[in-house]
């Protein structure tokens, strides 16, 4: 997880999440960026707070791009597989268990979400966003990969700033090394609340252009009220691409 100190409000939810997930075989790396070193002894201290010996803090040094910062993460890890983990998304507790496991089953490189709930903190919505049609075929900023894949995320550029998950996906792509969980957009809660890498222009018209239709969402509705339970989303309303569907 890439962080920087202006984000802690949302690095502290992201933390709890990694707290509660059901899969015990884990660590999370969190990766401070350098460039805001004045402040960083606040994030050390949310670690810290936690008081668990498989959360640390990794600070590198010099102005990295983010790319180069996932990098970090990605060779400071321990373990054979490797999670994105943003610091301003909500993540339900089976998360890493699904993909885990979806990735045992498949036997590929590595696994992405098909669809992830998109939640709009300012209007207080939430919707189901499908990236099967997108460039990606998938949502990029949900990648387990196995640690030894013959990939890196981009470290100069303009993919190395806002879109270098992205560009790890299209590296899979070429090796046919990635699998699609589909059918469980509430492990991965996708939180735009207008300080995001993307602009806010931009994060609107992923809402707009992927989001389900009101009907499906109605269709879904008890699946999805489970699945989001453990966020205590209450008084969100499910929001269709073409109108509200229903209130949690």
């Amino acid at each position: 997880m890439v962080t920087q100190p202006s984000r802690c409000a949302h690095l502290r939810r992201a933390l709890a999440d990694y707290t509660w997930q059901t899969y015990t075989r884990r660590e999370l790396v969190v990766v401070c960026d350098e460039q805001h070193a004045g402040d960083a002894d606040g994030v050390r201290a949310d670690v810290a707070a936690l008081g668990r010996d498989d959360v640390r803090c990794v600070t590198p040094s010099g102005r990295l791009t983010l790319g180069a910062l996932r990098n970090v993460g990605w060779a400071s890890a321990s373990g054979d597989v490797t999670l994105q983990w943003d610091d301003d998304d909500r993540y339900h507790p089976d998360r890493i268990a699904a993909q885990a496991g979806a990735w045992q089953r498949a036997g590929t490189l590595a696994v992405c979400l098909t669809e992830v709930m998109h939640y709009d903190l300012r209007a207080e919505t939430v919707g189901v966003t499908n990236w099967v049609q997108s460039p990606p075929g998938c949502f990029p900023g949900s990648l387990l990969c196995a640690r030894d894949a013959p990939v890196c995320y981009p470290e100069e550029g303009e993919a190395a700033r806002n879109a270098d998950d992205s560009a790890m996906v299209a590296q899979l792509r070429t090796l046919d090394g990635l699998h699609g969980l589909t059918g469980a957009p509430y492990l991965y809660v996708y939180t735009a609340h207008g300080a995001n890498t993307m602009t806010p222009a931009h994060m609107a018209m992923l809402a707009g252009g992927l989001g389900q239709s009101r009907g499906l969402l109605l269709r879904r509705e008890e699946a999805l009220r489970q699945g989001l339970a453990p966020f205590g989303l209450s008084g969100v309303t499910v929001q269709g691409a073409n109108g509200p569907a229903f209130t949690l």
